[in-house]
């Protein structure tokens, strides 16, 4: 089998994006019975962009899971695909890790660090997708909600006002069309 990467949110069908959520909500729950999911397994967080949230998120999930993350601040010394391509830093981190969260400036970086490793690549956040903030937001509204209809079976709307230039926006759109919601996006004039 392929491995598999989250690239954007629309990386998933609607069922798998569905059963995330799902299961999110039930470690969220039920905490204690999911602390040795991840044991033995380790994340390797690739930080070009640097983000207290993200961070934190990642290392706690991981050790509550009963796995570890190991934290990659990339800077001058250590950019991404310059002091080494992304064919060896994809093969070497493929054989010491179980899987890569990458949060970075750019699309191609992430394309280029999935197609580089063997391991599944998770996108913590390019210009294009923000996959882990839209399972995150969703997990909300299922929780408000109950789910992405209302009680008669019409589609929930969605409003997003802000930025629409942006990584969220269009995860925010494409997670929308992943469960059947309507989203209506307000924007300043991004001249």
């Amino acid at each position: 089998m392929p491995t598999r990467h989250l690239k954007t949110i629309s990386s998933l069908s609607p069922e798998e994006f569905v059963q995330i959520i799902d299961l999110s909500i039930a470690i969220k729950t039920n905490p204690e019975k999911y602390t040795t999911a991840l044991a033995n397994k380790t994340l390797l967080a690739i930080f070009a962009k640097p983000s207290l949230r993200t961070r934190v998120s990642l290392e706690t999930a991981m050790t509550k899971l009963g796995g570890h993350t190991i934290y990659y601040q990339l800077g001058a010394g250590a950019p991404l695909g310059v002091k080494e391509t992304y064919g060896d830093t994809g093969g070497v981190i493929s054989r010491m890790v179980d899987a890569c969260s990458a949060r970075v400036y750019s699309r191609n970086e992430i394309n280029e660090l999935s197609d580089a490793c063997t391991i599944p690549v998770i996108n913590a956040l390019d210009d294009w997708g923000h996959p882990l903030q839209m399972v995150c937001d969703f997990i909300t509204i299922k929780e408000k909600f109950g789910g992405f209809k209302t009680a008669e079976g019409t589609p929930l709307h969605f409003m997003y006002a802000g930025d629409s230039l942006n990584n969220v926006t269009y995860d925010l759109m494409r997670a929308c069309s992943l469960v059947g919601m309507h989203c209506h996006v307000a924007c300043p004039d991004n001249k």
